[in-house]
């Protein structure tokens, strides 16, 4: 899948979110699907722009969605067979880890034949959000600390917005 353009990845399991915040409406949730080509995610926020509820309500709802999705995206992958559908199946976290890990470790080698000892790779446990920039405009950037990768992010975004 392309990377989309309001996701960028910092790192293994840290991203960036570039959102359009809405606040003052009925109750909080996504504006539309996540899409590749978009500049930012449109979000609606249940809480007034003052004193920076709009803010502690569009971190809240982000942390609370992504934590939904990723329980019900470990729920779905204990459930599906290693040999099943290639097109549903997911790598539980310990398997990226382990993954990118190798990967690291291969490339380090090839670098320097004499390196001693890697500093592991170490994905988030749990989902963390916090707003990095923007916290007084409409355009805010958020940290998103996600045990998955970008697809996965992306995946839970959208099925937050189906459901």
């Amino acid at each position: 899948m392309k990377a989309s353009s309001f996701i960028s990845q910092l790192r293994p399991g840290w991203f960036h979110l570039t959102v359009h915040a809405k606040p003052g409406a009925r109750n909080s949730s996504l504006a539309s699907p996540p899409d590749v080509t978009d500049a930012a995610l449109e979000v609606r926020i249940g809480a007034p722009p003052a004193e920076g509820k709009a803010n502690v309500e569009l971190i809240d709802f982000m942390q609370m969605i992504l934590e939904q999705e990723l329980t019900r995206l470990r729920t779905v992958q204990q459930h599906t067979p290693k040999k099943g559908n290639v097109a549903t199946m997911n790598y539980l976290h310990e398997d990226l880890s382990k993954r990118v890990q190798k990967k690291m470790n291969i490339k380090a080698k090839k670098r320097n034949s004499n390196a001693k000892t890697e500093c592991p790779l170490e994905l988030p446990d749990k989902v963390r959000v916090s707003i990095v920039g923007g916290a007084t405009a409409r355009h805010k950037t958020l940290e998103v600390a996600f045990p998955g990768t970008e697809e996965e992010l992306i995946s839970a975004l959208t099925s937050a917005f189906m459901s």
